[in-house]
């Protein structure tokens, strides 16, 4: 292998590495699910543009809400409804006894109503007919989207219905739901790249806690940490304190955090709310593949043994010159 080989062998390798820089660095960074063994450092950033407030949905300014013309009303008659800041194209609405704590139990399933939002107006008005729930009163009006994420309720009087005692759904029900979704921060080619090379990456950490009571909260405590697996914690993800929580209202809000390199394998996100002493917890994965600082690992790794192949070549070559008995002369023919 001459000098001119080599010199083209390294300018091809130079040229392989940055193709695959530039392919291989938007793919860095999945979703996962298992692996990972280093333990980096994290530090939180400023909080990214995302806002929170009691029984706020994900994408409104506002919490959805709904009044009712009149608070005291007969079975049967017709009243007006007035339904604020729903995002939802399609909302139901229901009466319930119970205050709807149990759910669909308490609420008249059979005779509820099926209202399609216009686009055009945030607030609109419903006629529905006040039919008997299946359980005694305290008494509701629940108006609530196809997926239970936007759920607004209002308090009446139902003549001639029975009135009990609230019953809960049980001894030690969780009134929360918590879910969390972590995914890396799309600042663009360059961060990606140093992602794929197990730099430092900034990840968007999203925390939804949902009241599925029929009651507001008040007084919940969120924690929420990342670590290598469910008994590791490498950092705490600081959130802004939970203002009270509506009745079947929803809270989220989004932080950014930074976790310093090496990057790769498997992070554990863990976020746990508690309320009246009940906790419930909710975790994800978040998996890092540093595809492209393998393969330069690996190029870098060839020429180096190719350099070292081409410099025992040239020792050994020398030693055998070296080593080359001297030439024997014959003495002169007499």
């Amino acid at each position: 292998m001459n000098r001119r080989s080599v010199n083209v062998a390294g300018r091809l390798g130079g040229v392989v590495a940055v193709c695959l820089f530039l392919v291989l660095a938007p793919f860095a960074v999945v979703p996962a699910g298992a692996g990972g063994v280093s333990s980096p450092t994290a530090t939180t950033a400023p909080t990214a543009p995302t806002s929170s407030s009691a029984a706020k949905p994900a994408s409104s300014a506002r919490a959805p809400s709904v009044a009712l013309g009149l608070k005291e009303i007969a079975v049967g008659s017709t009243v007006s409804i007035r339904l604020n800041n729903f995002i939802a194209k399609v909302l139901t609405v229901t009466v319930c006894g119970n205050e709807g704590r149990r759910g669909s139990v308490d609420c008249n399933v059979k005779d509820a109503k099926t209202v399609e939002v216009p686009t055009d107006n945030r607030f609109f008005l419903v006629d529905f007919t006040m039919s008997k729930p299946p359980v005694p009163c305290p008494c509701i009006v629940q108006v609530s989207s196809e997926r239970f994420d936007e759920v607004a309720v209002a308090a009446f009087t139902l003549f001639g219905h029975p009135i009990a005692p609230v019953v809960d759904s049980g001894k030690g029900a969780v009134p929360l739901q918590v879910s969390i979704v972590v995914e890396p921060a799309d600042d663009g080619l360059w961060a990606r790249a140093r992602t794929s090379l197990a730099g430092a990456t900034w990840y968007d950490v999203t925390v939804i806690v949902q009241n599925t009571s029929a009651s507001a909260v008040q007084g919940t405590a969120l924690a929420v940490e990342v670590g290598r697996n469910t008994e590791d914690s490498i950092k705490d993800v600081a959130f802004p304190k939970i203002d009270d929580i509506g009745p079947r209202g929803t809270w989220r809000e989004t932080v950014r955090l930074r976790l310093s390199s090496p990057i790769y394998g498997t992070y554990v996100w863990r976020a746990a709310t508690t309320a009246f002493g009940l906790s419930t917890t909710a975790t994800t994965t978040t998996k890092n593949q540093p595809t492209l600082f393998v393969v330069l690992a690996g190029i870098f790794g060839l020429a180096v043994l190719t350099l070292v192949v081409r410099l025992t070549f040239r020792v050994v070559c020398r030693l055998l010159r070296r080593r080359k008995p001297p030439a024997v002369v014959s003495p002169p023919l007499t």
